[in-house]
């Protein structure tokens, strides 16, 4: 994947032991957000991040926690030589190199904590179908479109960036 330079998108689970842990409350309300910080937590700390940095990585749900826990999730590598030999660059450095999706996050509650970590130019639009409730695609056009994005952040959000990483899809 590497060498192919490829992108790869991730989307999460509930693992089978965290399904129905919590009664009435939909898995993917809590441990879809959790399996998104253990995947890219392990990512960083085994060091593929870093060795494989011609993956680039595109994380469904503006990332989950990932965004709100990354001083937390990057700490270890502050206070913890072992892992220092992985992560060359540091782990914030390779937490603002992965790509994001806003699909059911575009709002400032989602986007705001995903703001601190990247720029513009590392968010996609994601609209989460065929999954999300009716209506989901276009609260997330209009999310988008209230949070305050510049124009030419807004057209890289919604076209320009996925076409950076997929280039045979723009139109000749």
């Amino acid at each position: 994947l590497n060498r192919r330079k490829a992108v790869v998108y991730f989307h999460p689970t509930a693992a089978p032991c965290c399904e129905g842990l919590i009664p009435d409350v939909a898995d993917a309300v809590v441990e879809f957000l959790f399996d998104t910080v253990r995947a890219v937590t392990s990512l960083l700390y085994s060091g593929t991040l870093s060795r494989c940095s011609d993956i680039r990585y595109i994380f469904s749900h503006a990332g989950s926690a990932v965004p709100l826990l990354a001083g937390r999730i990057s700490r270890l590598a502050r206070i913890t030589e072992a892992v220092n030999p992985r992560l060359p660059n540091g782990a914030m450095h390779e937490l603002k190199r992965l790509y994001y999706d806003v699909a059911q996050q575009a709002s400032p509650e989602g986007l705001a904590p995903l703001m601190t970590v990247v720029s513009a130019d590392q968010v996609l639009f994601g609209s989460d179908y065929p999954w999300a409730p009716p209506g989901m695609m276009a609260q997330t056009v209009a999310g988008l479109a209230a949070f305050g994005f510049q124009p030419d952040e807004l057209q890289a959000i919604e076209r320009g960036n996925a076409l950076r990483l997929f280039p045979r899809f723009a139109q000749p």
